[in-house]
């Protein structure tokens, strides 16, 4: 306890601050009593400590706020803070192809076209849209067929309505070349999210029968070129890359080339001596939450005109080549986009069908509830304590927690001092005291309200401002004193 003061006629006071110069750390002691004071309304479970000369409020309730008054104040009962942080959650209903559910996602695949059907639009959709793969080429050292386009998109909006989904098929294999109907490409697989049409793009076909292989603009990837030229080394080139896709690897006879991926263009062969060209690799996605990732979009594999080694599918359904003077290519997986292998036969002779592209694929997943997040700034005004005189001086103390990002002291939290009942309020500079706890501090400032209308009624009003995503500013408690 301070020594008392001697001011006459026998009657002592305590030392006032101005006599203080041989007192050490009057400012800490201050900080001490503040911190005293918000123990005292917290431990104790005091949600609003009223006395003589001032008030504290813990936000154990929210019975010491005007709600009237004040705006976007979000009161949280389980933390006893207010905030402008707002978040509700909805359930939302989906249909649509095969649906699984992991946790916080709904997944739904699309194996063939039907439709998607929700009752809420949401703006944080996730979805793999993949092209049907094109068919390998034939007549001889035919390339692989390009794999799929393959489209991942996330931040995809959808809105709360029914939307088509076309799943593209495969190109159909054959032994002449090109099909009259030109079926050996593969086609388009869409998704329509109600803003936009998401589009997996069709693979080219291989390129076979002394042709270079399809591709470029309107395509994923392009199919390999074809091996047999008009000389014993000559080949053709592999068909251009497209959107979601790559290009096509060249051929050399008697090798084809590999088809193009939708990771990676299909290998190029430079020798006669083979062996044929490999697929590109396709793309790999972990969209439907399996714990492991699974590849679309593969390149298929060039196939060998007689003995010799075909060229292999790229990961994500590409299928291998063929490698004999007879029999048929190998037919890429279903749902997969990946290309079909070429063949090495010439029908003419044996057979030598080139292997079917495989069937695209539609994913969408979805947050299983629907979270709608707002940052509000905040104005929160103290319900009226009445002072037993119209003080001229009040100070301000708030017990805050940046619970994202950095506050600045009065930009981004403010403090005001009203004596005539919030009609007049006069801001209140904020200074940084001590750290409550952790993550918590205690700020506060002292203003001069001699210049307010005369009155009683005190009120304190905070202010937070600038919230965003990068910064939220939570109140846990405050005290208003007067002098």
């Amino acid at each position: 306890m301070a020594n008392l003061k001697d001011i006459g006629y026998g009657v002592g006071k305590y030392l006032e601050v101005s006599d203080a110069s041989g007192i050490p750390d009057i400012g800490t002691n201050r900080t001490n009593i503040d911190l005293l004071n918000f123990k005292v309304a917290t431990n104790n479970a005091y949600a609003l400590y009223n006395f003589k000369d001032g008030m504290i409020d813990a936000y154990q309730t929210s019975g010491g706020v005007d709600a009237g008054t004040s705006t976007n104040e979000i009161y949280d009962s389980s933390g006893d803070y207010y905030s402008g942080y707002l978040q509700t959650v909805e359930s939302v209903t989906s249909s649509g192809g095969t649906v699984t559910t992991d946790g916080d996602y709904t997944v739904h695949k699309f194996t063939g076209s039907g439709n998607y059907i929700t009752d809420k639009e949401q703006t944080d959709y996730e979805i793999l849209v993949v092209g049907g793969g094109g068919a390998g080429g034939t007549y001889g050292s035919g390339g692989g067929g390009g794999g799929g386009g393959v489209l991942a998109q996330t931040g995809v909006t959808v809105t709360a309505a029914t939307h088509a989904v076309v799943i593209g098929t495969g190109g159909s294999g054959s032994v002449a070349y090109p099909k009259p109907d030109g079926s050996m490409d593969g086609v388009n697989s869409t998704f329509n999210a109600g803003p936009a049409t998401y589009t997996g793009y069709k693979g080219g076909m291989g390129g076979g029968q002394s042709t270079n292989s399809s591709g470029g603009p309107g395509y994923g990837s392009g199919g390999g070129g074809a091996g047999n030229g008009s000389g014993p080394t000559s080949g053709f080139n592999g068909g251009a890359g497209g959107t979601g896709g790559n290009a096509g690897g060249d051929g050399y006879n008697p090798n084809g080339g590999g088809g193009g991926g939708a990771g990676a263009a299909g290998a190029s062969v430079t020798t006669s001596a083979g062996p044929a060209g490999n697929g590109g690799v396709g793309i790999a996605s972990d969209i439907l939450v399996t714990g492991s990732d699974v590849y679309y979009g593969g390149g298929g594999g060039g196939g060998r005109h007689g003995s010799g080694t075909a060229g292999t599918g790229g990961n994500g359904g590409g299928a291998d080549g063929q490698a004999n003077s007879c029999g048929n290519a190998p037919d890429a997986p279903a749902n997969t986009g990946g290309g079909g292998g070429g063949a090495g036969g010439i029908p003419a002779s044996c057979g030598g069908t080139s292997g079917d592209g495989g069937s695209g694929i539609v994913i969408i997943r979805r947050p299983t509830q629907k979270i709608t997040t707002t940052y509000n700034n905040m104005t929160l005004i103290s319900n009226a304590q009445t002072a037993q005189a119209a003080p001229t001086e009040g100070r301000l103390m708030i017990y805050e927690e940046t619970s994202t990002g950095s506050t600045t002291l009065d930009t981004d939290l403010k403090g005001y001092v009203s004596r005539d009942g919030g009609t007049t309020y006069t801001q209140t500079p904020l200074t940084l005291d001590t750290t409550y706890e952790t993550g918590k501090t205690l700020v506060s400032g002292s203003v001069d309200i001699s210049g307010q209308p005369s009155g009683t009624n005190m009120k304190y009003k905070i202010e937070t401002l600038n919230q965003s995503g990068s910064k939220v500013c939570r109140l846990h408690g405050a005290s208003l004193l007067w002098a």
